[in-house]
């Protein structure tokens, strides 16, 4: 009996929608790496560039040009020097319990080790 049998033996429906699944995935796979492959690179070769004058430099804004800014960042919230007691009440996690779950998963760990002998 192989893994996929084990596991869905109960339910057939979900081994079929698995496979649809998984069906879908590649098929959607492909046809974006066939687009990806036929797809034209938009790529300006240097001989149409210097035909026209043009050089690369001119697409670009150096820090001298009066056209050029600085770029800007916007905070989302309010900058604050310190967490007030909502904000460490959100992301807190007691080292007790930690400890605990640690404590908890190694003693599962070793039940199946000494089960499965």
């Amino acid at each position: 009996m192989s893994l996929l049998e084990q596991v869905f033996r109960h339910d057939r429906r979900k081994l079929y929608y698995l496979t649809a699944a998984i069906l879908v995935f590649l098929i959607s796979g492909v046809v974006i790496a066939y687009l990806i492959i036929r797809s034209p690179s938009p790529v300006i070769e240097q001989e149409a560039l210097s035909d026209s004058g043009l050089t690369a430099a001119d697409f670009f804004l150096s820090k001298g040009d009066p056209e050029y800014t600085e770029p800007k960042y916007y905070l989302f919230r309010e900058q604050k020097k310190s967490w007030d007691r909502e904000m460490i009440m959100r992301y807190w996690y007691p080292i007790s319990e930690i400890l605990a779950d640690i404590i908890a998963k190694r003693n599962d760990q070793k039940m199946e080790s000494i089960l499965n002998q």
